[in-house]
């Protein structure tokens, strides 16, 4: 009885935190920037992060739990947090500085991630399916918003270059 009262709990409030931590941010972020455009860049690693591990999760057949709901919060962090970096830096310098964005704070997101992501990956090892499983989220979250922080909010930041030189 207890256990299904657990389960019933985790499906409605995982959602609700969940969201919550999600519309926090977000909502810390406009008061921070008051900008669109800029929102939408910094949570842009954010949500295609989510949307790889969604598919990394369907494809690995690994499904939400008790255990693994609680990496949620940690990979929305994480991947706000790479994006805000790697934007106030994008910022401070002006547009054409994408591609010196990647290398310097490129390099101090991707250690951030990595040093995240050991620890988490540490739970690998345990002798609990969720632990592992919380685990094996966590890696692949935060790794999806780092690959997306690196990857493809660089080219918007390019992309966003040219736009503003064609005009």
């Amino acid at each position: 009885m207890i256990w299904v009262d657990v389960l019933t709990s985790m499906k409605v409030d995982g959602k609700k935190t969940t969201i919550a931590s999600l519309v926090a941010v977000i909502l810390l972020l406009l008061v921070f920037n008051r900008n669109l455009t800029v929102l939408s860049m910094v949570l842009l690693p954010l949500i295609l992060g989510i949307g790889v591990s969604v598919g990394l999760m369907v494809l690995l057949g690994l499904k939400l739990n008790f255990f693994n709901m609680l990496a949620l919060p940690t990979i929305i962090g994480m991947g706000v947090d790479d994006g805000v970096h790697m934007m106030h830096r994008y910022r401070e310098l002006g547009p054409g500085s994408a591609r010196y964005v990647v290398r310097s704070t490129g390099s101090a997101v991707l250690l951030t991630s990595i040093t995240t992501s050991i620890g988490f990956g540490s739970l690998l090892y345990a002798n609990h399916y969720g632990l592992n499983s919380l685990g094996l989220l966590s890696v692949i979250g935060i790794g999806a918003a780092l690959l997306t922080t690196l990857l493809v909010l660089p080219a918007a930041m390019q992309w966003r270059d040219n736009r503003r030189e064609a005009t």
